[in-house]
């Protein structure tokens, strides 16, 4: 934590030997009080917290999974929930004007998740799907004859050949 506030840095997750690099061209000072590291690879999750208490006295915290956020919820295994996904909702939380309202906290990477907010601030649970690139890849890979397609930009409705209509569907 800085200054009160939070920085968010990230580091590349599959190449840990730019860890160090990253770190030092960061420019940090020994001021950072406080690191939260979130994860939903145990592996990488692990590594990364080694990493940075390697480099830092300051306090470092592992989010997990959804059950290490301090966030209420009404799920039924919250110790099996992303960290992200609750993450996503905190921080949903904190903007102006969501007090007392319910929502939805959509997020789009290797998975689409759409969690479900109370108008009590109460994360009810939500709904996970591939996300693009691994809708594509399944496609690929367990078909016997559709191409790998990357959607680069947001694709018509409808495809009237089969690289749009993938494109339209993921």
């Amino acid at each position: 934590r800085e200054s009160g506030g939070w920085d968010d840095l990230a580091l590349p997750p599959r190449d840990q030997s730019t860890w160090g690099a990253a770190w030092e061209g960061w420019g940090l000072d020994h001021a950072t009080s406080e690191w939260a590291v979130a994860s939903v690879s145990p592996a990488i999750g692990g590594a990364l917290l080694d990493f940075i208490k390697s480099r830092t006295d300051a306090r470092v915290t592992l989010f997990a999974c959804g059950k290490d956020v301090p966030l209420p919820n009404e799920l039924d295994h919250p110790e099996t929930s992303g960290a992200d996904r609750a993450l996503g909702v905190l921080g949903a939380l904190s903007l102006p004007g969501t007090t007392g309202r319910p929502g939805f906290v959509i997020s789009c990477g290797s998975a689409v998740t759409v969690d479900r907010v109370s108008d009590k601030g109460v994360w009810t649970g939500g709904a996970i799907a591939p996300g693009l690139a691994l809708a594509s890849e399944t496609l690929h890979a367990k078909t016997a004859q559709l191409p790998m397609v990357y959607v680069t930009k947001a694709p018509a409705p409808f495809g009237r050949s089969t690289v749009p209509a993938i494109e339209a569907g993921v």
